[in-house]
């Protein structure tokens, strides 16, 4: 479960046992926003910057190195 959500700067994302490569936003019509390269860390975290991202409701899809994805909701207000 991403925290803290609603997200104000900043969204954590747990992932346990799982390589994430990337982390790809779109808006709720489906748009992409934005596109975040990461890795996960050895605290299986992975935490997207949310700051330029206007207030509204969000997809956040992952994808992991075996090529599979996660999608989930986020809510950006600030």
């Amino acid at each position: 479960t991403p925290f803290p959500n609603p997200a104000q700067n900043e969204i954590h994302i747990p992932f346990k046992g799982a390589n994430v490569t990337s982390i790809s936003i779109f808006d709720i019509s489906g748009k992409l926003i934005g596109t975040q390269a990461t890795a996960t860390g050895s605290n299986n975290l992975v935490t997207v910057n949310v700051t330029d991202i206007p207030n509204g409701t969000y997809i956040f899809s992952a994808t992991f190195e075996n090529g599979n994805t996660s999608n989930f909701n986020v809510v950006v207000s600030k």
